[in-house]
């Protein structure tokens, strides 16, 4: 597969097409309808994708491999019984976050889906082209549970920003997003620090902008989480909210069933919905993707009443 004009974006498909030869098919019709413009991002993240894991870039393919077979099973299993196979916290933590073997993989992964998956490069061309210009170029930027840093790293590059912090309630993942931002050679623009926004005190935190992408379906409690949020905003402050429904994963204790049930869950706490995106899986229509319950990302810009 050949891109002529985006090189580390072949680089990286070549890579993954000769570890895994049946994917080829897969990515032929993700980047069938891409144009220049939705190419130019993809470079760029196939670009810090290859900075980011250095030599270990066939590591980072078998692993998305491993990933993507494994989140198949768990979409067997959803089909098959209709439920997430974990439904809280804890059994997550025990099969997923604490499990070595399972997380190292899981995250590389799910790095490479932000550029190889149709729906997640969208929502983070959204993220870019939408809401980092319509926000306040002064205000502070609030992102919990950063993940490889990837909306910091656009929310940094930005000609003017004001302060940007993360949080994350596991010192782990804090580090590797520390890693990331050094990778990426924005670590000192970002304020990392580990925070639960359930148990620690954020009442004096006051924040003009937050983040929140896919976050939600790993929480016991996704409304709570959107109230203490809407608290920690500013009046008139923002929203970039991210979710997917449909999407089992071993880590999702949530599976939202419809675009609905997430946008009229953050409408409920009192956010006001001022754009929205649906973005399916690739190859399917929105109508399709709603008919046959099939992946989707759907993101909000919302704001906090002044």
């Amino acid at each position: 597969m050949r891109f002529p004009n985006h090189p580390d974006l072949s680089y990286l498909t070549a890579t993954l097409i000769r570890i895994w030869p049946d994917h080829e098919t897969f990515l032929a019709k993700r980047f069938k309808d891409c144009d220049a413009s939705d190419l130019d991002l993809c470079e760029t993240l196939a670009s810090i994708i290859m900075t980011l894991a250095e030599e270990r870039l066939e590591d980072y393919c078998r692993n998305y491999q491993w990933t993507c077979n494994l989140l198949l099973e768990e979409e067997l299993n959803f089909r098959r019984t209709g439920s997430p196979r974990y439904t809280t916290f804890a059994e997550a933590d025990e099969h997923v976050y604490s499990n070595n073997a399972v997380m190292g993989r899981y995250i590389d992964g799910l790095f490479l889906s932000q550029c190889l998956w149709d729906n997640h490069t969208r929502v983070l061309e959204f993220f870019i082209n939408t809401f980092l210009p319509s926000s306040s170029t002064s205000g502070r930027l609030l992102e919990i549970g950063p993940g490889h840093g990837l909306s910091l790293y656009f929310a940094a590059n930005r000609p003017t920003h004001g302060p940007i912090e993360a949080w994350d309630i596991s010192e782990p993942s804090i580090a590797a997003t520390r890693y990331a931002l050094q990778k990426m050679n924005i670590e000192q623009c970002v304020m990392l620090s580990r925070i639960d926004l359930f148990q620690d005190s954020v009442e004096d935190s006051i924040f003009q902008e937050v983040v929140l992408s896919e976050v939600l379906e790993h929480l016991e409690a996704p409304r709570e989480a959107l109230l203490k949020i809407h608290d920690i905003m500013a009046p008139g402050g923002q929203l970039f909210l991210n979710v997917p429904c449909n999407s089992p994963a071993p880590d999702h204790i949530q599976i939202f069933d419809s675009p609905d049930a997430i946008f009229d869950l953050a409408a409920s706490v009192g956010f006001v919905l001022e754009e929205t995106r649906i973005f399916p899986a690739a190859g399917y229509s929105e109508e399709k993707a709603r008919k046959a319950k099939i992946t989707m990302s759907c993101a909000t810009i919302a704001r906090k009443p002044a």
